[in-house]
């Protein structure tokens, strides 16, 4: 695993993965090797310790997330793998958390 976090520009998108400046993403072995030589990304090796941070260990319920803030919301889409910047509202945000959460369930 590999936190990665964008040192130039807005927003840069690698392999479906959307990074915003300044803000870190752990990433997969496989993403942060293929980033770890571009001089966009600063790119630091992370243990394996607690893989499971990412994803909660209780599922987000509707109401639970009608409470959280903007940013925590951007935060939760990303750690899923979504794009925050593809939605335009609350609604919409917590709709996207709840489809992509049933997805990786799904998997």
């Amino acid at each position: 695993m590999y936190e990665v976090t964008l040192k130039k520009g807005k927003s840069f998108d690698v392999g479906g993965t959307v990074f915003k400046k300044g803000v870190p993403k752990v990433v997969d072995t496989k993403l942060g090797n293929y980033m770890k030589d571009n001089p966009v990304f600063q790119v630091v090796e992370k243990p394996v310790e607690n893989a499971d941070s990412v994803s909660p260990s209780k599922p987000y319920t509707q109401s639970g997330l009608k409470k959280l803030s903007v940013a925590e919301h951007e935060e939760i889409i990303e750690a899923l793998g979504g794009d925050p910047e593809s939605v335009k509202n609350a609604d919409q945000r917590v709709d996207l958390i709840l489809k992509l959460q049933e997805e990786q369930a799904g998997e």
